[in-house]
């Protein structure tokens, strides 16, 4: 487990020392350091890696640098590697029996913990290479070699989601990765149930399902991939047995439109089943779209919208977007 980490010249972070244990509550006002807190232990868990692919068991000689790019940043998305840099500052500059002298400024990430009963230290520096990329060697270590204990953590950074998309497709890891670290995770929502769906041991995927269930009272259907599409479709089942897909009921209100009313229904005969609302959203180009109150029979839910001037349509004051 991780006890302490460290940050030194972490974008807003001079310095700061977190105090970590089994669960830690990051509070704060706005732009205090909280995301940058995360994102640096996030880099730790890169730099960590990359060490261990690159260089472990390396002579001391071979103990340069290993290289990352900044969009193998899924969990800091930087458009430039230079904004990972408190104040953007990368080098010192100096001057030393008059002549001038360039320092590099690292970013420095500690972590501490313990494992098996025994302490263990993992500290990595950065230092700036270009815009898009910079370099990771350990600080210290067992001659070159990433501590056992550190080796035993996966530091995740989940960043706030965005809505779940109408559609979704089936995508490669690498685009998974980067939609995440932008905070789409819901547009990659189906990709990463039917991913867990898909290992031979289905522990994990009962598992999510089982929480799903205690927390929202539903049951995960197992996800469908339609090859034809190459679209990827996940149900669900009430307690009442309904079965439902996911599909966010706004997914209209992403189209180029102002504002959004429902009218309320007028009464239908008890052998119909009716839309509960009547919407219609205003457009841009002036026009109204216009979905009225359907009579539809309880086997049909189709229906087509017509579109109408916008002065015949009666703005409502109770807007539900």
């Amino acid at each position: 487990m991780i006890t302490k980490f460290t940050i030194r010249n972490f974008k807003r972070l001079q310095e700061a020392t977190l105090d970590l244990g089994s669960a830690a509550v990051l509070i704060g006002p706005n732009n205090s350091g909280k995301t940058t807190a995360l994102q640096a232990l996030a880099l730790w868990d890169i730099g960590w890696r990359r060490w261990a692919e690159k260089r472990d068991r390396s002579a001391a000689s071979e103990r340069q640098g290993v290289t990352i790019d900044r969009r193998d940043l899924f969990a800091i998305p930087v458009p430039s590697a230079k904004l990972l840099w408190a104040d953007l500052h990368t080098h010192d500059s100096s001057r030393e029996n008059g002549r001038p002298k360039t320092d590099k400024v690292y970013i420095n990430l500690t972590a501490e913990g313990d494992h098996a009963g025994a302490p263990w230290r993992c500290s990595l520096d950065f230092y700036y290479a270009n815009e898009e990329s910079f370099y990771c060697r350990l600080h210290d270590g067992d001659e070159g070699k990433v501590p056992t204990g550190a080796r035993q953590h996966s530091a995740v950074y989940l960043p706030p989601t965005s809505g779940l998309a109408e559609r979704e497709y089936r995508k490669e890891q690498g685009e998974i990765g980067v939609l995440i670290g932008e905070g789409q995770t819901t547009q990659v929502l189906r990709n990463l149930c039917g991913q867990l769906h898909s290992r031979a041991a289905q522990t994990a995927w009962n598992a999510l399902c089982d929480r799903i269930a205690a927390l929202f009272h539903i049951r995960l259907n197992s996800p469908i991939y339609i090859k034809e599409r190459s679209e990827l479709s996940l149900t669900y089942r009430e307690r009442n047995g309904v079965e439902l897909i996911f599909r966010p009921a706004d997914a209209a209100a992403s189209r180029s439109c102002c504002c959004w009313h429902a009218c309320p229904p007028t009464r239908a005969p008890s052998s119909f089943s009716m839309n509960p609302m009547r919407i219609w959203k205003s457009c841009d180009n002036g026009t109204s779209t216009t979905w009225s109150p359907r009579w539809q029979r309880k086997t049909d839910r189709r229906s087509s919208p017509r579109v109408i001037p916008k002065s015949c349509c009666k703005k409502l004051p109770n807007a539900i977007w």
